[in-house]
């Protein structure tokens, strides 16, 4: 059951009922939690790691690279860096945000919404502009891309439509006129994929059904599925809790699981498709 309160609202009351000697236990609450889904994975430290990862791709990227390898790897990282602020801001509203290079460190303040998501989107924006279309998009050997887990433009294309919607509930610090801005951004960037320049990527699919067999528990046959990360469950035997192995750590809603051989595999390691 999908929560309709917020993470904070729902952790707040947890430490309320603690105040009030209403027998929480706060040694049990899980800090890692999912807004949209109440109590699930949302890892803060997680979402700064890929943005550091992020940050050492773009401070060892070098210039003299082939253009079409320049565009993918760094595309890949300010996707990534606009997917995490994003997401923080989603889970937690104020947020930290890091120095644009690998090096610094330094204790920081967090930053308002409006900050972060402006972060979100500035990333988002190089992302669309350096990623290629789906068609185009080849790995730096050259090898065709053939799964929906490397950012497109048609991927950073949803993002935005995500962020600027987001951006425009904001509830502070946001003017009217603002929120009008992001609103028309966001159906800018929607429209791109309905009916405009990147159509033929995504669709609806004709029924529930149909959403169901092929978006939600087939692997790129679904036509309304946008960004997914792919686990396979033959690697979680292989590689049990791998860190680089970054798919073991990704979950959201919807999922779906495949047989696993639950004796070797770890805890809640699932084949999981996300939908952005």
């Amino acid at each position: 059951i999908l929560s309709s309160s917020t993470s904070q609202e729902e952790i707040g009351m947890l430490y309320n009922g603690a105040n009030k000697k209403e027998g929480v236990n706060l040694a049990l609450i899980n800090h890692d939690w999912l807004p949209q889904m109440g109590r699930a994975i949302h890892d803060w430290g997680g979402h700064y790691a890929i943005i550091g990862f992020a940050n050492i791709i773009e401070s060892n990227i070098k210039k003299s690279y082939p253009e079409e390898m320049y565009n993918f790897l760094i595309g890949q990282a300010e996707f990534a860096k606009a997917y995490a602020y994003y997401d923080l801001a989603r889970a937690y509203g104020w947020a930290v945000i890091v120095p644009d290079n690998d090096s610094e460190s330094p204790a920081l303040p967090t930053s308002s919404p409006d900050e972060v998501l402006k972060k979100a989107e500035e990333y988002a924006l190089k992302a669309f502009n350096h990623c290629p279309k789906y068609e185009f998009l080849h790995h730096t050997d050259g090898v065709k891309i053939t799964n929906k887990q490397y950012a497109s433009k048609e991927i950073c294309a949803a993002l935005l439509a995500y962020i600027y919607a987001w951006h425009a509930s904001v509830p502070e610090g946001v003017s009217k006129s603002e929120r009008q801005d992001y609103y028309k951004e966001s159906e800018k960037y929607a429209s791109m994929l309905i009916d405009g320049e990147l159509k033929g990527y995504v669709s609806l699919e004709p029924t529930i059904r149909d959403l169901v067999e092929n978006t939600l528990n087939n692997r790129h046959t679904g036509k309304e599925s946008i960004f997914e990360v792919e686990l396979d469950p033959k690697y979680i035997v292989s590689m049990p809790r791998e860190p680089l192995y970054t798919a073991h750590y990704f979950f959201g809603w919807p999922y779906h699981s495949d047989i696993i051989d639950s004796t070797r595999a770890p805890r809640n390691t699932v084949s999981c498709k996300r939908i952005l």
